[in-house]
């Protein structure tokens, strides 16, 4: 069952074939969709067609508009090209999930990366750390005191350390004795009693 918007653009995309395909904002011009749309191509025309396209309608797309698919070759074709388009979306998902280390992170060019041999890169949680290895750098994440490295020695180890994160240890170790000699105690070293007659 169509809704009345539904039907009407299923009407007017089904007169256009691959070499003459529509625009949504023609579209949208025809069935009055203009106010709404503010004289732009929106949501509305794409939610319309994407809910045609789930009832089993062969709406294609190209670089200049819509067609309706008038052979089993032109959907096949369409059909893989938007699975591409998904997959791709789906990697690049899948990579912002892996992200979050990055966050906030402070990168540098690669002449200033290969003068130290260590660094760190982001501060808080989680923290990273670069570590220059034997042939390319390793990020050292540490998330809730937990640590974990990028290399493959990491990855296959059963006590969940590598060369790279001892190194980050060390420096970590190094960090707060620094930190803790700069920093002014809160204490004072020596007190003055004084008997004072009551």
């Amino acid at each position: 069952m169509l809704t009345h918007l539904q039907n009407k653009v299923l009407l007017i995309v089904s007169k256009h074939l691959k070499d003459k395909p529509i625009t949504g904002k023609e579209i949208s011009e025809q069935i009055g969709l203009m106010d709404r749309q503010k004289f732009k191509e929106g949501a509305d025309i794409r939610s319309i067609i994407s809910a045609l396209r789930i009832k089993g309608y062969p709406i294609c797309a190209i670089g200049n508009g819509y067609f309706y698919a008038d052979t089993y070759t032109e959907l096949t074709r369409y059909i893989d090209s938007f699975q591409a388009r998904i997959d791709a979306q789906i990697q690049a998902c899948d990579g912002l999930k892996k992200s979050y280390p990055n966050i906030g992170r402070e990168f540098v060019s690669e002449e200033q990366e290969s003068d130290e041999p260590i660094r760190k890169v982001r501060r808080g949680n989680p923290e990273v750390w670069v570590v220059k290895g034997s042939k390319k750098n390793h990020d050292v994440v540490i998330t809730n005191m937990f640590y974990s490295c990028t290399c493959e020695a990491f990855r296959f180890s059963s006590k969940h350390k590598c060369k790279h994160t001892e190194k980050v240890r060390i420096a970590k170790r190094d960090e707060i004795k620094a930190e803790q000699a700069a920093a002014p105690s809160l204490f004072p070293l020596t007190f003055k009693h004084t008997n004072q007659p009551n």
